[in-house]
């Protein structure tokens, strides 16, 4: 039996990968990053005003139909799911989540303990500027730590035990040597990321 290779082998990136694109960052690009999720954020807010619900509650719903959606997509996905109780842009059980989360359930989110990325991007629309939740760790994220892009293998390795963990880590550390907040590193890199990259942001292709 072949053994596997140790995470810090399969996910050789850096923190200087990280300050690197960083550094690339136009002004637009940072202002972009900064907003990120202070937009996401506003959003939640508007809507739950709108339809009488708690903002907290909506921000978990964005967080929840997130996966496999671009940003623009999943403000359309969730404005569907208050509207009309589900989106077509996502399955069954990220729209029972959804659901849920509205009623206040967060907790669903992430009751396996799998859904990491789904759970920072919750955490980080809550709360932007914290240095204590984990990084929003998705497929370009990971990309701009390794400093090149994510194959599918190392994708599907995010799952591992410690690797979600290793890149938030490095996003940590970029934001100790810079002093800008967690989340604030990941969204400008990852704005620089897919510009330079050209990352496809058609509906249900992020």
């Amino acid at each position: 039996m072949v053994k596997a290779l140790p995470i810090e082998q399969v996910f050789d990136g850096s923190v200087q990968n990280i300050l690197d694109v960083l550094d690339q960052a136009t002004d637009t690009q940072i202002m972009a990053g900064e907003n990120w999720y202070w937009h996401g954020q506003e959003i939640a807010q508007t809507l739950a005003q709108k339809h009488d619900l708690e903002w907290e509650n909506v921000a978990c719903a964005i967080a929840a139909l997130s996966p496999c959606l671009d940003w623009a997509t999943n403000v359309i996905a969730i404005r569907e799911v208050i509207e009309k109780g589900k989106t077509r842009y996502q399955t069954g059980a990220n729209n029972h989540k959804a659901r849920e989360a509205l009623k206040g359930d967060i907790g669903i989110i992430n009751r396996t303990g799998k859904a990491k990325k789904v759970e920072s991007f919750f955490n980080a629309i809550i709360d932007p500027i914290s240095n204590e939740n984990m990084a929003v760790c998705d497929r370009h994220a990971v990309s701009v730590f390794m400093g090149q892009k994510l194959t599918d293998k190392q994708l599907g390795a995010m799952g591992r035990v410690g690797a979600y963990e290793l890149v938030s880590n490095a996003y940590h550390e970029a934001s100790k040597i810079t002093g800008r907040p967690v989340h604030e590193i990941q969204a400008i890199t990852w704005v620089v990321w897919r510009d330079l990259h050209d990352v496809d942001r058609l509906i249900g292709k992020s």
